[in-house]
């Protein structure tokens, strides 16, 4: 799903808005525009006040939601529409990798829409299993051509399985071109599929080849202030830089609560960051028991792109906690209650062009 939504053109943008008007046509007679936009004035404005209970550092995870900090590094599949209906789908098995890691890449066809409106539908699953020779090209934004490679389906040298339609290929990220410590590159994977009878299929995916200029050592710390859980985790920086940590409170059955990032200028050398869980978010969650850092990362800001840090899992547990330990107090953020209070004047406005003096909802 998160490849389809990626893959939405503004034809199909334009397509749902037009639909989205024709049924707002007929709501607004049916209602009337003043009565429907000052409504959802107040729906938004209640939206930013109950965002604005949490700090930027530290929001709760909603309820089933997948953990923020794994979300951001679920590789895409990318796949584009053809008009023999049939594409490449391509993808990396991570996000990042750096110097000496060996990178793994799938390639599989697979049923696919004809234009770009087809796309609002899931693909058929079922894929083409060959014979097909598929290869790549692997190419840095800065280094240029770093090799290329072959596919395979015959379940040796990394792939799963023989005949189940996922080739897999295998490149290991050349030190040559290791990019400086504290920056990145993007490195893009273009893939040919052909089966020698005049079929051909292409396809693009890439990774960030990635040298962050610090790790984490594996030493925590852990205190209450003020209501808030501290997490504070010991770095080495091998240079000066900036340097962001984000990670997420897990509860012991795998349950994430609550995330927190912070970002500090440091001197090369040993250093403490502190990630803040904020007490409400996890008042709220019912945290209880012994928690646990459930995903924790360290990125290297010097440049775009960011140097990405692995993320490690379940690197630290804490004592003991009951919700009564955390504080239940409103952060109030002062540019999203800024935001509430201009939607309220003009829900308000609209109110009075009606003759309708209610009072502002809280």
């Amino acid at each position: 799903m998160k490849r389809l939504l990626s893959s939405i053109t503004p034809k199909i943008v334009g397509a749902i808005m037009a639909g989205s008007v024709l049924m707002g046509s007929s709501s607004a007679r049916a209602q009337g525009s003043a009565e429907t936009i000052p409504d959802l004035a107040a729906h938004a404005a209640a939206s930013y006040r109950q965002q604005a209970r949490f700090p930027a550092w530290s929001q709760p995870v909603a309820r089933g939601a997948v953990d923020p900090v794994l979300a951001e590094r679920i590789p895409t599949r990318q796949i584009l529409p053809s008009e023999s209906g049939m594409g490449l789908s391509v993808w990396p098995d991570d996000m990042r990798f750096e110097s000496g890691d060996e990178a793994r890449l799938y390639a599989r066809l697979e049923s696919t829409g004809k234009n770009d409106e087809d796309l609002l539908s899931i693909p058929n699953a079922d894929g083409a299993t060959g014979p097909w020779q598929i290869s790549a090209v692997v190419t840095g934004q800065l280094s240029g051509p770093l090799g290329t490679i072959s596919y395979q389906d015959d379940g040796r040298n990394g792939d799963e399985q023989a005949g189940d339609g996922i080739y897999t290929a295998r490149f290991t990220l050349p030190e040559a071109f290791d990019p400086l410590p504290g920056y990145a590159e993007n490195i893009a994977v273009v893939v040919t599929a052909n089966n020698g009878k005049g079929e051909e299929y292409k396809g693009i995916t890439g990774f960030l080849y990635s040298h962050p200029a610090a790790r984490l050592t594996g030493q925590y710390v852990e205190k209450l202030v003020d209501g808030d859980l501290v997490i504070s985790a010991e770095i080495e920086a091998t240079t000066k830089g900036r340097f962001h940590l984000s990670g997420t409170m897990h509860s012991l059955r795998g349950v994430p609560l609550v995330t927190a990032q912070s970002a500090e200028n440091l001197d090369a050398g040993t250093h403490w960051i502190d990630l803040r869980f904020y007490g409400l978010a996890l008042s709220e969650a019912g945290a209880k028991g012994p928690l646990t850092l459930g995903s924790v990362t360290l990125a290297s800001i010097k440049g775009l792109p960011n140097a990405l840090g692995p993320v490690l899992h379940d690197v630290y547990r804490t004592m003991p906690f009951v919700p009564e330990q955390f504080h239940s107090r409103s952060f109030d953020r002062p540019d999203l209650m800024e935001q509430a209070r201009r939607l309220d004047v003009g829900r308000i406005d609209l109110d009075h062009q009606r003759g309708d003096k209610k009072p502002p909802r809280n």
